[in-house]
């Protein structure tokens, strides 16, 4: 039996509970229906009163998410849409990654919104940014928007649908076979 998959949620939501963090875990629970899964999540509001420690202090915890972040099988990168892109926390939390930690990772993006016009955020800002990284962005993008939410809980069909179809066509980059994998080296 192969080790389960390290799936790690970057929540970029300023407050909690929210709608991100409750996307994040819809998706964790129904991929956990797929294949075994250790799942934990890195909440960037958590992490606020400790921007000013030392980064390279092991035991701060900016530094363990970091960490966590970079041990992630799966990263799970979701953010609120704030003025046409994710939060700056998350940004903030990203940036202080080194920019060799999510080389070859998949990372699925994830984004909430007031309305459907936040959409196109995931490809114009998120799917960027991991790239500058050489993560490997999965296909298809998760876009909840406020109306298919209720009480914190995904209620909407059509978002069902995405998370659905997402992990659907996640599946076959997330196998043992390819997390085994080793990538060639960059010339």
């Amino acid at each position: 039996m192969s080790a389960p998959l390290n799936v790690v949620v970057l929540n970029g939501s300023p407050s909690f509970p929210s709608k991100t963090a409750a996307l994040g875990q819809e998706i964790v629970t129904r991929l956990a229906a797929h294949v075994p899964v250790a799942a934990s999540t890195v909440n960037v509001a958590e992490l606020v009163p400790f921007f000013g420690d030392t980064y390279g202090d092991p035991r701060s915890p900016v530094a363990a998410a970091l960490e966590t972040i970079a041990a992630a099988d799966l990263l799970i990168a979701a953010s609120p849409i704030y003025k046409g892109s994710y939060t700056g926390l998350f940004k903030h939390v990203v940036d202080l990654l080194s920019p060799s930690a999510l080389l070859g990772k998949p990372v699925l993006l994830v984004a909430t919104g007031g309305s459907e016009r936040h959409t196109l955020a995931l490809e114009h800002q998120f799917r960027p940014l991991f790239g500058f990284f050489q993560a490997d962005t999965l296909p298809v993008t998760i876009y909840g928007h406020d109306s298919e939410f209720t009480d914190y809980q995904v209620t909407g069909e059509g978002l069902d649908s995405r998370i659905d179809k997402a992990i659907a066509r996640a599946l076959p980059f997330l196998s043992a076979d390819a997390r085994e994998a080793t990538l060639l080296p960059v010339i």
